[in-house]
């Protein structure tokens, strides 16, 4: 399969491989913080994180083949507990939705969006996210 992959999309095969790797050394991180009562991520950062993903999306090559960004979501979801079939941490979920709807209240049509806390995202994660976007969702 890996093949395939190769031959369909080029040097994308390598960045993927290098991505399953961070995931994975993140991920042990994760773990071993997580026996100490510690975590790479606060929960702040981990909410506005999963902000940044359901308001601008995640089904773009930005995200998708960015390691690094992948790993702190999988740590951002594990964190509030929305990727097991646990009740999700409702302590998560409200900080969530509250940077949903900052961030969605700061989408300017001639500029992006403006929440300030997308700085954090961009510099940890070397992204370019403030550019001229449509929002993804409304928040409900």
């Amino acid at each position: 399969m890996s093949k395939e992959i190769k031959k369909k999309t080029g040097n994308s095969e390598q960045k993927f491989a290098v991505g399953v790797a961070v995931r994975s050394l993140a991920g042990q991180l994760e773990a071993a913080f997580g026996s100490v009562g510690a975590s790479l991520m606060s929960a702040d950062f981990a909410a506005k994180l999963l902000a940044y993903l359901y308001a601008m999306g995640g089904g773009n090559e930005a995200v998708t083949l960015h390691g690094p960004l992948n790993a702190g979501i999988r740590i951002a979801q594990e964190k509030f507990k929305l990727k097991s079939g646990e009740a999700p941490d409702s302590e998560g979920v409200i900080l969530l939705k509250k940077y949903v709807a900052e961030l969605e209240s700061s989408f300017d049509p001639e500029q992006g969006y403006q929440a300030q806390w997308l700085d954090e995202i961009e510099e940890r994660y070397n992204l370019k996210i403030r550019k001229k976007n449509e929002p993804h969702r409304k928040a409900s």
